[in-house]
């Protein structure tokens, strides 16, 4: 067993040794799962929140599956429970899985009840841990909940090694022994730094426009056809440097001190005297969060506030857009009204140190008071 399997072991309180897959990105694992999962049924959907990053959704399609959305739940961002329980109910004989994401490092006690009803109906339940790991719910590891989960060390997330992540089969299914051979029929292209700058450069410009024009949304439906070889390219994870990383993610309890710069955002934000609309979620202990995510008060209030962050050398971002509007399918109303107003704040605690959190506050409760 190597070291990661060991780290893995420990956390997670079972032998995984046989249950991980290691792969050069959470994209391709998710690609290879679809692959491997659409062989041995007839059904061709895959559910997943609006809000979602496009990168799931793209692993979809390009295995051949057609994606269907569901609406966030206003209070936690995440699948909202009556929305996607009526989804399921008109879908139940064509749906093949689930992703049940957790967006920001948030989790919800309703991944727990979709699990038995899953079941009943024959839906893998697919855990994405990108922005999660270390959360639980309802003292259930995350990641332990679904038939399968995945996990990322790519850029950005709570292990941040440029790329690798790994997927659990919690099901003990033949997915181990099928992933190797489902990626190499799959041809991998080098990095494009130019394909890459003109992707980041049309997304942002498109979601600039499409916020407060939902109709600018139609520009991204060839997006995934423009930059696929950004999904597919080859990639050599460090994995020395992501057994040191993990462990001292959890040797250092990385996922209590993000919390902890959570709550006193949470905590510090709702003494503000603020307009009524503005919605600062709370945390709770189960949580890993990756960013600290609220709500302003519309995109206006947003991008101004937003931009006031950035002036002060605060990092903030304005993730994610309703990626069912990729595709012009129209709806879900709590996801749109997220993409207007939120502002996601940064956890991490080598960024968010005293001096400013408090800068952080300092400006939005200016912000505030001047409104």
């Amino acid at each position: 067993m190597s070291i990661l399997e060991k780290q893995l072991s420990f956390y997670f309180n079972k032998d995984v040794e046989n249950s991980v897959i290691r792969v050069d990105r959470a994209f391709l694992g998710l690609y290879g799962l679809f692959m491997f999962l659409k062989k041995s049924s007839s059904r061709t959907k895959v559910l997943f929140t609006s809000n979602t990053c496009a990168s799931p959704v793209y692993a979809c399609i390009y295995a051949g599956l057609e994606p269907v959305f569901t609406d966030i739940s206003p209070e936690d961002f995440l699948m909202c429970e009556n929305d996607t329980n009526k989804i399921i109910s008109e879908n139940a004989d064509s749906i093949l899985a689930l992703v049940y994401i957790y967006s920001f490092g948030i989790t919800s006690d309703y991944v727990l009840n979709l699990k038995p009803l899953l079941n009943k109906l024959g839906i893998i339940l697919i855990e994405d841990v990108a922005q999660a790991i270390g959360s639980e719910t309802r003292g259930v590891k995350t990641g332990l909940i679904g038939d399968y989960s995945v996990f990322s060390f790519g850029y950005s997330k709570h292990i941040d090694a440029g790329c690798g992540g790994f997927v659990f089969d919690n099901i003990k299914s033949d997915f181990r022994n099928n992933y190797q051979e489902i990626i190499s029929t799959v041809t991998l292209s080098d990095p494009d730094k130019v394909l890459s700058e003109d992707y980041s450069k049309s997304f942002y410009t498109i979601r600039s426009s499409a916020v407060n024009d939902e109709t600018k949304y139609q520009q991204f439906l060839n997006f995934y056809k423009k930059y696929r070889n950004l999904y597919f390219i080859k990639l050599n994870p460090d994995w020395d440097l992501i057994e040191k990383k993990t462990s001292n993610f959890f040797a250092n309890r990385q996922r209590f001190e993000r919390n902890r710069v959570a709550k006193y955002y949470y905590n510090e934000l709702n003494k503000l005297k603020i307009p009524e609309g503005v919605y600062f979620p709370e945390i709770i202990d189960d949580y890993s969060i990756y960013r600290y995510t609220f709500l302003s008060v519309d995109e206006t209030d947003s991008a101004v506030l937003s931009s006031k962050l950035r002036a002060f050398g605060i990092n903030c971002s304005n993730l994610y857009i309703p990626v069912s509007r990729f595709f012009n399918i129209n709806g879900f109303k709590n996801a749109v009204d997220f993409a207007k107003r939120c502002i996601n704040l940064w956890v991490e605690p080598d960024i968010a140190v005293d001096n400013y959190l408090k800068e952080t506050i300092s400006v939005i409760r200016a912000h505030y008071i001047n409104k």
